[in-house]
């Protein structure tokens, strides 16, 4: 499932860099390239790059409001858009993430903790059996029974 999940998250990452650089292609192609945000290129403009920001938004790898700010310079709806993605990702999708690792790691405690009560009874059983030995050994005639001598 944690497999699922990661191929969910490039999936939306790749859908959500697409829609923005088709508004990105849109804007370039109707407006003078003195109206055009410097950022706007560096961070959206190919679908790499815009992956790539899309990415370090979620990850904390740049302040998302940074890398919005670019998309303002289009359209609302692409701000928008932006801001849906964040939350949808940060607090859905990783969240979703969080609660695979969390259950894998309580599956993994769990078999360790029945590992250590099975080990511990094993012992238990050794120690027992040692104990047993060595009262049959000292029951020298072997009525079942010790006396002082």
């Amino acid at each position: 499932s944690l497999m699922w999940a990661f191929i969910l998250l490039f999936s939306l990452l790749y859908l959500f860099a697409v829609f923005i650089l088709q508004g990105v292609v849109g804007f370039l192609g109707s407006s003078n390239l003195a109206d055009i945000h410097p950022a706007l290129l560096q961070h959206y403009g190919s679908i790499l790059t815009a992956c790539y920001t899309l990415f370090k938004s979620i990850a904390g790898g740049d302040d998302w409001g940074d890398l919005a700010e670019p998309l303002e310079s289009i359209s609302r709806t692409y701000l928008v858009a932006f801001i849906f993605f964040i939350g949808f990702v940060v607090f859905g999708i990783l969240n979703v993430l969080t609660a695979i690792f969390v259950e894998a790691a309580s599956q993994i405690a769990e078999v360790d903790r029945d590992l250590v009560i099975q080990e511990h009874l094993s012992q238990e059983s050794h120690e027992a059996n040692a104990i047993r030995h060595l009262f049959q050994d000292a029951d020298k005639d072997g009525s079942g029974e010790l006396t002082r001598e």
